[in-house]
Order: C-alpha cells, then structure tokens, then sequence
C-alpha cells in the first residue's frame, strides 16, 4: 500500500483599495479611516479547495468640506452662496459651474464639489425670503413752530400696507393716512 499525500496550501492575496471617504468591505463591516491590518478567510474559497485569505489594504480619502450653511434669508436683494476655493470641479443644481452662485430668488439650492482626489461632496441648503418689518411711531410731538418735531409721522421698512388713524379723546377722527409717507401736523378742520 503507498500513500501519496499531497499537501495544499491556502492562498493569500491582497485586496488593494483607494476609496472617498468609506468603504465597505466582504466583512461587512464599514470602514472610515485607512486600513492594512483587516482580514478575511473564505474557507475552502482557493481553487485547491483550501483556504483564501484576503487582507485588506485600505486608503480612505477625505471627503471635500462645503462650509456652506443650511439655511439664508434675503429680503430685496441677492445672496452669494460660496461653496469655497480649492475644489477641481463645482456643479450647483442651475448648471453654473462656479466656485459661487449669486441669487435673489428663493428656492433650494445644491452643489456638488470635486476636489484634486477626485471624491465628491455634496450640499443643499435653503434661500427663504423674508423680509422682516420694522415700524417707528413717536409718542409725543410738538407742533410749535420751533423746528423741532413738527409733525406726527410713521416710520417704517418693509410696510406691505398702512393705515393711521388719529382721533381725539371725543372719537372723532382727526387725521387718516394710508401712505407711510404721510404726516399730521396736529391741525384739525385748518386749526
């Protein structure tokens, strides 16, 4: 009786990976920073029927950062939305391929940037248009002739509508006005 006895050995084999900014390898685990130390054994997985075992060498690349905030108000004027300097490519959701987009319409806005490595980020944000109102309204004036406080006036920014209406301690009205514009002079019926 002979015995032939042949010995086979598994394989290894390197798993070599350049990746933006996670990976997810046949282990299942997600990896976000670079790896060479990670490794997996398929049994039996060699074409000898052996074991495979396949070590990992990983090398995450960082994402691109878009210092870019979420959320911009604009009343009667444009906005710059800069997504930053130092990127290889920009695309904002309109086309434009600018490092910034200038607007004055409300809307959601995107972009995507490509830096030198070629890993993509990506950002959305929000222009909202609000315009904030402010209105001034004395509580005293003197109609004295000496110059100083002569009249009775509203002032405002961003009035979308306005109505004054002055009455005496009687209730009958003495001055009505529907333009902010407008000022009493403290008369009534030219006195």
């Amino acid at each position: 009786v002979t015995l032939i006895l042949i010995i086979n050995t598994g394989t290894y084999s390197n798993d070599l990976q350049t990746v933006c900014g996670s990976y997810v390898w046949i282990d299942g685990e997600t990896y976000v920073s670079s790896n060479s130390s990670a490794s997996h054994t398929i049994v039996g997985g060699a074409d000898n029927g052996c074991d495979s075992t396949i070590i990992l060498d990983l090398t995450i690349l960082p994402l691109p950062v878009i210092d870019l905030a979420y959320t911009f108000f604009i009343c009667d004027n444009s906005v710059t939305l800069d997504a930053g300097a130092g990127m290889e490519s920009y695309l904002w959701n309109d086309g434009s391929t600018n490092s910034s987009l200038i607007t004055n319409d409300a809307g959601t806005y995107s972009v995507t940037v490509t830096n030198s490595d070629g890993c993509e980020g990506y950002h959305e944000l929000a222009v909202i248009k609000d315009c904030p109102y402010n209105i001034w309204i004395p509580n005293t004036f003197t109609p004295n002739n000496d110059g100083k406080n002569e009249t009775f006036k509203a002032e405002g920014e961003n009035i979308e509508s306005f109505s004054l209406k002055i009455y005496n301690r009687w209730g009958e009205l003495l001055f009505e006005s529907n333009n902010i514009l407008n000022s009493w002079d403290g008369t009534f019926k030219t006195k």
